[in-house]
């Protein structure tokens, strides 16, 4: 899988500490694309977090990322925070993504 290299390096990013994601194991199947593990308690202590990023759909997004060292985990997509969403933004043909 190709990746796209960021542009910009952020180190205030909002990362998630109830939901975190491993590669899958040796044994798991192709398909498999990351195991994931949420702890509830931290997830509900988290649910004021997630309204602070959602748009006006009431929607929080996240991202799937890799880090430099390869490990796989969450943040908040700041894209939609606290915006209106329209119909357009959901368009595969709009060009103001931000990747």
């Amino acid at each position: 899988m190709d990746l796209k290299k960021s542009t910009a390096e952020k180190t205030d990013i909002e990362m998630l500490q109830s939901i975190r994601l491993f590669s899958p194991g040796g044994k798991a199947p192709d398909y498999a694309i990351a195991d994931m593990v949420i702890e509830v308690d931290k997830l509900e202590k988290e649910i004021a977090k997630m309204k602070e990023f959602s748009a006006s759909d009431g929607k929080t997004r996240l991202q799937v990322r890799r880090s430099k060292a390869g490990n796989i985990y969450s943040v908040y997509n700041e894209y939609y925070k606290g915006r209106e969403v329209k119909s357009k933004d959901h368009s595969p043909d709009r060009d103001d993504l931000p990747y």
